[in-house]
C-alpha cells in the first residue's frame, strides 16, 4: 500500500511502535512498516497513533518518509509482535515489531548503544541493539542467558544492495526477558574449582 499511496507528498494513519524523538520514528499500518525521519521532539509511546506526512524516498533500499511531521490523534494498542520465522533474513519485516528467543552469546556498548549477539538456533545469529541513554539495566544480563526479545526488524543490505543480516532495534531494557539464567557450571568454574581442589 505504501508504494503505491505514497507518490507526491505522502499521509497515512498509523500506530507508532519506536520513536526516537528528533531523529525518527518507525510505524506500522497492517503489515507494512515504515521508517519516518523527523526533527519533531515530542514524546511519543509504542501505541500512540499518529498521522504522518512527508516525503517519499529510500535510505539504501529502505522505504522511508523523509523531512517527516506528525501530530499525535489518540492512544491505541501496540502491534502484536510477530514471531521470527526460521529462515529470519527476510526483507518483507522491515520495520515491523517481531519476537525472537535465544542465548546471549555477547554483550557491549559504545558511547551510543548496547549491542546484544543472540543465537536463536535456529538460524545465524543476529545482533539487538539498544540506545544507551535509555537504560543501563542490560549490563546485568549475564551470557549464556537465554532471553526472549521484541524489536523493530532493520533490514542490514551489502554494497550492491543485496540484504546480508538483520538486527533488532529495541525500545527499551523491557525488550529484553531473561528466560533462563546461565548455568553455574560452566567449563571454565569446573576447571577452576578443580585446580582449587588439586
Amino acid at each position: 500500500p505504501y508504494t503505491t499511496l505514497f507518490r507526491s507528498r505522502a499521509r497515512g494513519a498509523d500506530t507508532v511502535v519506536l520513536s526516537d524523538p528528533g531523529q525518527y520514528i518507525y510505524v506500522e499500518d497492517g503489515a507494512d512498516g515504515v521508517l519516518a525521519l523527523c526533527q519533531q521532539t515530542s514524546d511519543l509511546r509504542p501505541g500512540d497513533r499518529v498521522e504522518i506526512v512527508g516525503f517519499p524516498g529510500h535510505l539504501g533500499r529502505k522505504f522511508v518518509l523523509r523531512d517527516a511531521v506528525y501530530r499525535r490523534t489518540g492512544k491505541g494498542q501496540e502491534p502484536p509482535a510477530i514471531a521470527l520465522p526460521p529462515s529470519a533474513l527476510n526483507p518483507d519485516l522491515q520495520g515491523l515489531l517481531v519476537s525472537a528467543t535465544g542465548t546471549l552469546l555477547n554483550i557491549e556498548h559504545t558511547e551510543d548503544e548496547w549491542r546484544l549477539l543472540i543465537d536463536p538456533i535456529v538460524s545465524p545469529p543476529f545482533k539487538a541493539v539498544l540506545a544507551r541513554d535509555s537504560s543501563d539495566a542490560l549490563g546485568v544480563l549475564n551470557v549464556d542467558s537465554r532471553l526472549a526479545l521484541e524489536g523493530v526488524y532493520e533490514v542490514e543490505y551489502d554494497e550492491v544492495g543485496k540484504p546480508h543480516s538483520f538486527q533488532l532495534r529495541l525500545r527499551s531494557a523491557s525488550d529484553v526477558i531473561v528466560k533462563r539464567a546461565p548455568a553455574w557450571w560452566t567449563p571454565g568454574r569446573t576447571l577452576a574449582v578443580m585446580a582449587v581442589v588439586i
